[in-house]
């Protein structure tokens, strides 16, 4: 591995901008990248399996460090996150694999889980379009979920694309409204 992080220029020139490091501000072992184009930042998630040490950690569009937006130790709570994106209204999405959970950090630094562990089994990856749908690719499940954007206040049922069992099934019948409330307070 080479625990860093690249930037390719017009040109075609790359150049490291994140560096191989356990400290804050570097790197070992980065999972996903987002980048939140209003501001010129970027997020890294990586985890350390030797030190457990989980975290997401926002940069300049130079590589200058700029903070520790979550980890395995503060608010959010992280274990092993993977996927990152950035949403609307400056919102972090975060994969957070090891709590079986998608998270989202609001422009407030709080966090608030979107999607939790009754209904995933290892998110990867977390999109979204732009209309505001959110899509997670649950890898041991064999399948990608749908999160429509007035799902968020609980008005409509998740689709799922893929394989899947009939006890998730049942669940998300009976727990469509309740789960998806708090995710609308986020900001």
């Amino acid at each position: 591995y080479n625990h860093r992080v690249q930037k390719r220029s017009t040109s075609g020139a790359w150049s490291v901008i994140v560096n191989n490091g356990r400290p804050d501000g570097f790197v070992r072992y980065p999972n996903g990248i987002g980048v939140d184009a209003r501001y010129s930042n970027f997020f890294v998630s990586d985890y350390d399996p030797v030190t457990g040490v989980s975290r997401v950690q926002k940069f300049a569009n130079t590589g200058a460090f700029a903070g520790v937006v979550g980890s395995s130790s503060a608010a959010g709570a992280l274990s092993q996150p993977r996927g990152i994106t950035m949403g609307m209204e400056t919102n972090l999405f975060v994969a957070d694999t090891g709590n079986r959970q998608v998270q989202v950090c609001g422009s407030t630094g709080k966090w608030s889980v979107v999607l939790s562990s009754m209904f995933l089994m290892e998110p990867h990856d977390v999109v979204l379009d732009m209309f505001g749908n959110i899509y997670v690719s649950d890898t041991t499940s064999n399948r990608i979920l749908r999160l429509n954007n007035q799902m968020l206040s609980g008005l409509t049922a998740p689709y799922l694309y893929g394989q899947f069992s009939s006890g998730h099934v049942a669940a998300w019948i009976l727990t469509t409204n309740a789960a998806y409330k708090s995710a609308a307070q986020v900001t």
